[in-house]
């Protein structure tokens, strides 16, 4: 099968499963407001654990070009940037006015809007990610790896069980309220083991088909037992890793490396298949994708800016399925590029009368 999955230096499939599971998000967020059926607002809920196996995994890899000391702390203080520039923006926007002093206390409390606890616990697995990188190299060098890789699993376990228990952040939700994010920190490890693992390195197309038949088969039935109560692994847990929700117990953490494994082989199959139109699609696909932080971080301001500006909106359920939900999820992506069109318009201009 031609390998035609990597586009300047990404892989395809990555930012794929990232447009996934940021749409899952809005999908989430939209919850009593596009629809209002608490089952289905669950089969979303892989979304989190999915972006931290996906930073993991790009992390791994990543390693193995570039120095992981420097590259992962650069790309740290770049989010920090980011979300420094979006708590001005949401605030001047909700204030009217530039706060200084209420700036600051958002900026150091992660509270500007309910989903920037994500952030919080994120850049500090940034900040501890070159050692756990430098722990991984270790491992894979030692005789009996797998052996290593299983006790560190184990350990960090442990560890998540310590920081539910013991520690505690911010007054914020979930998996932000406790250091490292509790068991986000046992998924960004698993994300980097997985980045030199067999199965995410298939080459023939049987080999894509029978992951893709297997991960949905298994996707499906562990969804529905999930729904329905019939899995027992997150109540032997509770007294450790707390409900399972958010920080993530087992369920979750299955259900998020199930869909992984779906979203791979589905997406690495259609980018190498040559047809212009499905090309097209995985294009647009890939660069919501690689731009997943800013919907991340705007996709609640957009749906309030165009509620504001359309109160029609607000009046039909369809028409907040089909335009402001689709709103949240592509605005973002589309103001950010036409950002950086006219940062490159000013840089050229600038570069001419030089």
């Amino acid at each position: 099968m031609r390998e035609r999955n990597t586009v300047s230096g990404r892989i395809k499939w990555i930012d794929c499963a990232k447009a996934i599971a940021i749409i899952a998000v809005v999908v989430n967020h939209c919850c009593g407001f596009c629809y209002n059926d608490q089952l289905f607002a669950q089969t979303t809920y892989f979304s989190v654990s999915l972006f931290i196996l996906l930073s993991g995994i790009s992390a791994g890899l990543s390693c193995q070009r570039r120095k992981p000391y420097t590259y992962q702390l650069k790309k740290c203080g770049r989010l920090f940037g980011q979300y420094a520039a979006a708590t001005l923006i949401i605030q001047a926007y909700y204030s009217g006015c530039l706060d200084l002093r209420t700036y600051v206390n958002h900026i150091i409390s992660f509270d500007i809007q309910p989903p920037f606890y994500y952030l919080l616990f994120f850049l500090q697995i940034m900040l501890i990610s070159p050692f756990l990188l430098s722990w991984y190299k270790f491992c894979i060098k030692q005789k009996y790896a797998a052996v290593w890789h299983a006790a560190s699993l184990l350990a960090l376990g442990y560890f998540s069980y310590v920081f539910i228990q013991k520690t505690y952040i911010l007054p914020v939700y979930g998996g932000g309220q406790y250091l490292f994010g509790g068991t986000y920190l046992l998924l960004f490890y698993m994300g980097i083991i997985l980045s030199n693992s067999r199965v995410l390195h298939l080459k023939k197309l049987w080999e894509y088909l029978t992951c893709a038949g297997l991960a949905g088969c298994i996707w499906g039935v562990w969804l529905r037992l999930r729904l329905y109560g019939r899995l027992p692994f997150d109540k032997w847990m509770l007294a450790y890793w707390g409900d399972g929700l958010n920080p993530p117990s087992i369920e979750l953490m299955v259900y998020a490396l199930i869909t992984l494994f779906l979203l791979f082989s589905v997406f690495t199959m259609v980018s190498n298949i040559q047809v212009s139109w499905l090309e097209k699609l995985v294009n647009m696909i890939t660069l919501l994708g690689k731009n997943t932080l800013y919907t991340f971080m705007y996709h609640l301001l957009v749906r309030d800016v165009l509620l504001n500006l359309f109160p029609v909106l607000n009046s039909n359920i369809w028409l907040r399925r089909g335009i402001v939900f689709w709103g949240m999820v592509i605005l973002p992506v589309a103001g950010v590029s036409v950002v950086r069109y006219c940062g490159k318009i000013v840089h050229c201009v600038l570069k001419e009368t030089e």
